[in-house]
């Protein structure tokens, strides 16, 4: 059987991109999760304050560290407030992170078996959702980074060592140690495996590869302990430690603990690294036969089936996570993926995991184009509602419930008001020009007494009232 045609296939993974591109346009923020990150660095953008990120107006964000905040503020500072600013970075992100390992598998197998793993990584369904404004596209770049810098590292390359080390500071300013420890639990496995410590002692650059991660990382840090006291005990002991540590952490300032079964992970992996990781599975003989084989002989394939799997297995004792967390080992799974389906030569497959995406691309970007009231729902009911208000510029007040109005202080550039029964007639500015609207889901209305009632006239809500619109009359 022919080798796949690297030129065709690159061609099709740009059609992934060209339409991942599109797709930030054509939909608003994810509700609530992009949202929040969105208008987090919109609060960047619009105070200047690049320090600290803000999870409202007033309270400091001590959950993650702002290197994904800054590049998507920046973006919004240059192209203004909104969604394809936000995303753009993100999108940049990925592109780097499919260039970072083209260029490194290439240079450790071969062309064909780079240009698959690119494949299988863009065609998979996390990475769809990972030009969002959130932090994954950055710490998959980071991680992609080390994993496939380590081995050249420690064969003598000094330029790779210094992307080792790089990708240690994107993951330190994005998520923390855990985003450092994650693709170098490998490591030790590996040179046990190998025995190659007295290969890794010799060459792997500790001195200058850690006062370079230190001076680069460590000033935000202690800047951001001495403005805002506490930030590094919440940080390293909570959003570190608690959460991945402790079942059920309840600690989360910001949030809820995600409560899930044992050994959720994998469930949430199978799903996430699909197509490539489902259709695997079709040929459990040919697939199994080439694995082993190829990690018994190959050291190099052995290093990524290690990448891959340590994650999943350490996750498997935790139980406070969000399917996103798959991330830590989609790169070395696509490496693994990449190299079985080039040994194997099922090209059909190979060939058919870009189409996939690209039809995916296709499908949203058909539905935006005939129902676009119909996704902006399904995707943000409240960025939906507030397109309702016939106005460009008003006033907008949020009828408080438990629901988050990430999406209300993006759209609003954080001058939203918080209504409550009390304080109902207080915080309505009555010499404000602009019409005044108020968003609150029909179920908090319909508690309110009648004189608040009275002040308010119905426009429109969405399915189930989720959200409802009213005019705030004079």
């Amino acid at each position: 059987m022919k080798n796949i045609s690297v030129k065709n296939l690159a061609y099709l993974i740009g059609a992934v991109f060209f339409l991942k591109l599109v797709t930030i346009f054509i939909h608003p923020l994810h509700h609530p999760s992009e949202a929040r990150y969105a208008s987090i660095s919109m609060r960047m953008a619009l105070t200047g304050n690049y320090l600290m990120p803000f999870f409202d107006p007033i309270t400091p964000f001590f959950g993650k560290p702002p290197l994904s905040f800054w590049a998507s503020a920046i973006s919004l500072k240059i192209f203004g407030i909104n969604e394809f600013a936000g995303r753009l970075p993100h999108y940049l992100a990925l592109m780097l992170t499919c260039f970072t390992l083209y260029r490194a598998i290439k240079k450790d197998f071969d062309k064909q078996t780079a240009i698959i793993s690119v494949a299988v990584l863009s065609s998979s369904f996390l990475f769809y959702a990972l030009h969002s404004v959130m932090t994954e596209a950055f710490l998959l770049l980071s991680m992609t980074m080390i994993t496939t810098s380590f081995l050249p590292t420690i064969r003598g390359e000094q330029k790779a060592g210094f992307i080792f080390f790089l990708g240690c500071v994107i993951a330190m300013l994005t998520k923390g140690p855990v985003g450092i420890l994650m693709p170098c639990l490998a490591i030790p496995i590996y040179l046990t495996m190998t025995h190659e410590w007295k290969k890794f002692f010799k060459n792997f650059p500790f001195i200058c590869g850690t006062i370079f991660f230190l001076a680069a990382s460590a000033p935000w840090f202690l800047l951001a302990e001495k403005n805002y006291p506490g930030f590094l005990e919440y940080f390293f002991l909570g959003e570190n430690f608690g959460r991945f540590l402790k079942s059920g952490w309840e600690g989360d300032r910001y949030g809820n603990a995600h409560y899930v079964p044992f050994a959720m992970i994998w469930g949430y992996f199978l799903i996430l690294a699909a197509p490539a990781l489902l259709a695997l599975l079709l040929k459990p003989k040919q697939v199994t036969a080439t694995f082993v084989k190829e990690v018994k002989q190959d050291k190099i394939f052995l290093f990524f089936t290690i990448s891959f799997l340590a994650p999943l297995l350490l996750l498997t004792f935790m139980r406070n996570m969000i399917p996103t967390y798959a991330v830590y080992s989609l790169a070395p799974f696509s490496v693994v993926a990449a190299r079985i389906l080039t040994k194997i030569k099922w090209n059909k497959f190979v060939y058919f995991l870009p189409c996939s995406a690209i039809a995916l691309y296709s499908l949203i970007i058909i539905l935006a184009t005939i129902k676009p009231k119909f996704l902006s729902e399904k995707l943000n009911y409240q960025a939906h509602i507030i397109d309702q208000i016939p106005q460009k510029n008003f006033q907008l007040y949020y009828l408080a419930d438990s629901r988050p109005i990430f999406t209300l202080y993006w759209e609003t550039k954080d001058t939203v008001k918080l209504l409550t029964e009390e304080n109902f007639f207080e915080i309505i500015d009555l010499k404000n020009p602009l019409p005044g609207y108020v968003i609150g889901d029909g179920y908090v209305y319909d508690n309110l007494p009648k004189k608040e009632q009275a002040a308010l006239k119905l426009i429109t809500c969405t399915n189930q009232r989720k959200a409802c619109l009213y005019e705030l009359l004079s």
